[in-house]
Order: C-alpha cells, then sequence, then structure tokens
C-alpha cells in the first residue's frame, strides 16, 4: 500500500492495483472487526474491554469509509470507460 502511495506521488501510474489494494484493506479491516467482536463475546481473554470496543467501533468506521471510497471509485471509472466509448463513437461519425 505505501510503495503504491510512493509511485504515485512520483507521478508513476499504477492504476490497475488501486483496487485491489484497497479491497485487501477492506479485508484487513473485516478480519480485525471480527477478531475485536470474538473477543467481546468470549471475554477476550485477558484484553481490556475498552479498548477492544473502541477498535471494534473504529474498524466499523473505516470500513464503512472505505465501502464508500471504493463503490464511488467503481462508478467513476464505469463513467468514465462510458464517456470514453461514446466519444470514440463519436469521432468515428464525425469524421465520416
Amino acid at each position: 500500500m505505501y510503495a503504491y502511495y510512493l509511485f504515485t506521488a512520483l507521478g508513476v501510474k499504477l492504476t490497475f492495483i488501486k483496487k485491489y489494494i484497497t479491497q485487501m484493506q477492506m479485508f484487513q479491516f473485516l478480519t480485525m472487526m471480527l477478531q475485536s467482536a470474538y473477543d467481546l463475546y468470549t471475554g477476550g481473554g485477558g484484553y481490556p474491554v475498552l479498548p477492544t470496543r473502541i477498535l471494534f467501533f473504529y474498524m466499523v468506521t473505516l470500513l464503512t469509509l472505505f465501502i464508500n471510497f471504493y463503490v464511488k471509485d467503481r462508478q467513476r471509472q464505469k463513467a468514465v470507460r462510458a464517456q470514453a466509448k461514446n466519444g470514440s463513437k463519436n469521432e468515428t461519425k464525425k469524421t465520416r
């Protein structure tokens, strides 16, 4: 993930991997949320309850934000593809 940010900051286009990084991050948040829910349900095996609750709700918020980003980014990419497709059709009509 940080390598992607570095390359993006340096101007290297790695847009094909962006979707997969977001998916992996969402999976990470989901597993951490499930772990904290399990710890809260079973007593946590010695983990303090308050930090476990904070972790659970923090993971819920991160997962929600990343899902929102993921959906909007997919919609944006779909619109860009549709616009490019329509643009190429319009160009072929103009040249005829």
